[in-house]
């Protein structure tokens, strides 16, 4: 595993723009696990401690923070796709400062409807920000240097969300919430101004476009970008129809894209099972944490959340995550069996343990699916792909989240929720594994198929 860490270090001293682009993302992601915890806080207060009602409160926090990404993919997409990257990033970052600022000042209004309101607000800022940010990231880097940059990408997530779920349960207990909440719009700020040293980052840019302060090389032969961008224009032309012009791009372009490329079904659906499986696991987290610690409040939930965010820096480098022949399927299976001994058995270690992870895979597959998809997806319409993904994923999550919140409240125990939630969630895996077979067969028909 050190290894992979040397690795990363490298990649971030040969690549000063992607360097910028990870500065730029660290400032404002810390800032925004703060609030989250301080968020889910307020709304387990506001069920004046009464069980009926803690699942949805905390439900709705979490959709707050989440399914606003796919009410704005279809529009973020083409947005991304179409306009100055780095413009866009900086107009998120200093959007969502100025929401955040407008946070905290309703914080003592007691409203959580309110807040929640405001909370899906600036997710659909960020998610423009965010959007930008993955779509960019393939320019910055040599196109061998994907999978390691998105499994780097995940480590410094890992770190803020665990820094920032504890520094949020720690504020928001001996602080209050609307002191983290003014850090996190501080932070967003901060991001802005690194964002302003980054190049254009045009949608017209090819994989490895930017990998010196120099200028664009092209990563597989050196040529310079102008060259290979008529390559490419050429090579892609019979792909587009004469209305699908890169002036106005459409997410139905993006989508009959996929349609036409089965090998990016499984990596642009990867994310769905495991993410219904989080949003119970989520659920299942606030409630245990308060019921296993109550004397601890927040600071429960956030060092709970931040054992969970070790898991998903370590696992790709545990794991050498690279351009391999792993799945990002399998280890969805891994996720399964952590959740159901977090629920089942009460003692501490055990419970670290398995929230550990459940950490370790959903790292693992979002750094295996994200960077395939990158690897395969034409970069004028990576945009447009990234939300369709955002969209899938965003709707899984969110709609698990609601439906476990609703059903404890009923009065199921967390088992039977799990059950009822997960038994969605394994079909779709179920259901995806048998694509991914079906896939590899066709590429190479000389596998003969098994029989059962």
């Amino acid at each position: 595993m050190s290894s992979n860490y040397i690795r990363f270090f490298h990649l971030l001293k040969r690549r000063p723009h992607y360097r910028r682009l990870v500065l730029s993302s660290i400032v404002s992601q810390l800032g925004d696990w703060l609030s989250y915890i301080a968020l889910s806080f307020v709304a387990i207060k506001s069920s004046s401690g009464q069980v009926q009602g803690v699942g949805l409160a905390i439900a709705g926090v979490y959709l707050a923070h989440s399914l606003p990404n796919a009410i704005a993919a279809p529009i973020v997409g083409p947005i991304v796709d179409r306009f100055s990257r780095r413009r866009l990033m900086i107009i998120s970052y200093l959007g969502a400062a100025l929401v955040t600022l407008i946070i905290s000042s309703q914080i003592a209004s007691g409203s959580l409807l309110l807040l929640q309101g405001l909370i899906c607000v600036r997710v659909m800022i960020s998610n423009l920000g965010m959007n930008a940010r993955q779509a960019a990231l393939p320019t910055l880097v040599k196109a061998d240097e994907i999978y390691t940059a998105n499994a780097l990408n995940s480590a410094v997530w890992s770190t803020l969300f665990t820094l920032g779920v504890a520094l949020g349960g720690i504020l928001a207990t001996y602080l209050g919430p609307q002191q983290a909440i003014l850090l996190d719009a501080l932070t967003y700020v901060m991001g802005a101004m690194v964002a302003f040293s980054l190049p254009s980052l045009s949608p017209k840019d090819p994989i490895g476009a930017y990998v010196t302060l120099e200028g664009k090389i092209d990563d597989r032969s050196g040529k310079d970008s102008s060259e290979e961008s008529s390559e490419e224009s050429s090579k892609e032309s019979s792909e587009k129809s004469p209305e699908d012009a890169p002036v106005k791009p459409k997410l139905r372009e993006a989508w009959n894209h996929v349609k036409r490329h089965p090998r990016l079904w499984v990596p642009l659906f990867a994310k769905c099972p495991i993410t219904i499986f989080n949003g119970f696991g989520w659920v299942a987290l606030n409630i245990l944490a308060i019921q296993r610690f109550p004397d601890l409040g927040a600071m429960a939930i956030g060092s709970l959340t931040a054992v969970r965010g070790v898991g998903m820096g370590v696992g790709p480098a545990l794991l050498s995550v690279e351009r391999s022949s792993m799945s990002p399927l399998k280890v969805q299976w891994l996720v399964i069996g952590a959740l159901l001994c977090f629920i089942l058995f009460d003692e501490v270690w055990l419970s670290l343990l398995a929230i550990f992870l459940w950490g370790v895979g959903n790292g693992v597959n979002w750094v295996l699916s994200t960077a395939t998809l990158q690897s395969l997806t034409p970069p004028r319409m990576l945009g447009r792909i990234t939300s369709i993904d955002f969209i899938c994923f965003t709707l899984c999550q969110s709609t698990a989240t609601l439906s476990a919140g609703a059903l404890f409240d009923s009065g199921m125990s967390l088992p039977t929720v799990m059950s009822s939630v997960g038994a969605v969630g394994l079909m779709m895996l179920l259901t995806l594994m048998w694509v991914e077979r079906r896939t590899k067969q066709r590429a190479n028909p000389s596998v003969a198929p098994r029989r059962g």
